[in-house]
């Protein structure tokens, strides 16, 4: 409780650093952002808020590389983690538009290795695409099914995630569901993995091709990619930061997310994820926005399914692979947002949308700590009672 009246009493603070021409309706959120993360000492960041479009007001708070003394700006590329798997979940639902995928398709019918796994209750065949879609295989959460060692942390020696295809597809003769498909909702990285092969499988592209071709092109993510970064954006990537016992360890600016790229591998600067915030908000210059995905299509992955009960603060639903949130605001209204949120390897991230007003926010920081989930829920909080009612007034 006091780090929530701690952080909401910073809602009152002058922001400092803020971008120029920021709205003055706006600076609280924006010194909210900045106080959250001094408190946890996080390297470098940023923070953008939109409406229409338009960036009202936006913040890039510090560091991207603390020992290249490289400040966070509109350049920096940061990684966005499991917001990759909203783009894996677009890419799916393009193939069941052509009817090239049903969400009634057993896995096993495009990833016939799948059938290795175990159902105790019933056919590993139950278990649907749409079942990944929607996190309610009876699938783990996480894509190895141990800590080394029995430790919290990877070890050094330990790769981040299953480098390729085989090491993953070894797993299946250990890997049991956890619930009968479909009766539960438990968040799981090697369905959403699993849901990218399917993909793969159909078209015959990568995942990361894939989404390349048909998602980051036709919107112009010019400078947005998989993994290891490509050598003319290299001087514009973060760091990543872990604190540990009050000092910042570096992590590395390049990592690699191997067979789970769909599922946590995408890198971006700000600016390329307001492109796709435009497009699931149907705001902006851009008119083929139908022809990535149909408007209506869209909408119906947003209508939510099974409650997640990770912040009592707020009633959030899993939806096809968006979370979306009821919460209501300080007079007492109640709205739906829709959004994601990431963390990996040092990186913590957000994006929620508010459909009904056309606004938007998107939050990024490249450090954590041994718990990553205060500022994303905290500062969440804050938008959600305070700023997006600004937003959506047209203040």
């Amino acid at each position: 409780m006091k780090r929530i009246v701690t952080f909401f009493a910073a809602l009152a603070l002058p922001a400092t650093g803020l971008a120029q021409g920021a709205p003055p309706d706006y600076e609280t959120a924006l010194g909210a952002f900045r106080q959250a993360a001094q408190d946890e000492q996080v390297a470098g960041g940023a923070v953008w808020l939109i409406r229409d479009g338009e960036i009202l007001a936006r913040d890039h708070f510090g560091m991207a590389d603390v020992e290249a003394s490289q400040p966070a700006d509109d350049e920096t590329i940061y990684h966005w983690a499991s917001i990759t798997k909203t783009f894996t979940a677009i890419a799916l639902m393009q193939l069941v538009e052509r009817g090239m995928v049903s969400l009634d398709d057993p896995v096993v019918k495009h990833v016939p290795a799948f059938a290795q796994a175990h159902n105790p209750y019933g056919d590993i065949a139950d278990v649907t695409v749409g079942h990944l879609l929607g996190h309610t295989s009876g699938l783990r959460e996480g894509t190895w099914p141990w800590n080394a060692d029995g430790q919290r942390e990877r070890p050094d020696w330990q790769v981040l995630e299953p480098p390729g295809w085989e090491q993953l597809q070894a797993m299946f003769p250990y890997t049991g569901l956890q619930y009968a498909p479909g009766t539960a909702y438990s968040y799981s990285n090697p369905g959403s993995t699993l849901m990218g092969k399917v993909v793969e499988r159909v078209t015959g592209d990568d995942i990361e091709v894939y989404v390349d071709k048909n998602i980051l092109k036709p919107l112009g993510m010019y400078r947005t990619y998989f993994d290891l970064t490509p050598w003319h954006l290299r001087g514009y990537r973060s760091n990543s930061y872990r604190l540990q016992k009050g000092r910042l360890v570096a992590l590395g600016r390049e990592f690699d997310t191997g067979v789970t790229s769909g599922n946590g591998g995408l890198n971006a600067p700000l600016g390329d994820m307001k492109l796709y915030l435009d497009f699931l908000l149907n705001v902006g210059d851009n008119a083929n926005y139908d022809t990535i995905l149909p408007r209506e299509t869209l909408k119906r992955m947003w209508q939510p399914t099974f409650k997640t009960g990770y912040d009592p603060r707020v009633t959030e639903w899993m939806a096809q692979t968006f979370f979306v949130i009821d919460a209501e605001n300080t007079s007492g209204e109640s709205r739906r947002y829709v959004g994601h949120t990431g963390s990996q390897q040092g990186f913590r991230s957000f994006f929620y949308i508010d459909p009904a007003s056309g606004s938007a926010v998107m939050m990024v920081v490249n450090t954590t700590n041994d718990d990553p989930r205060p500022l994303l829920y905290d500062f969440r909080e804050a938008l959600l009672e305070r700023v997006f009612p600004r937003l959506a007034g047209g203040d």
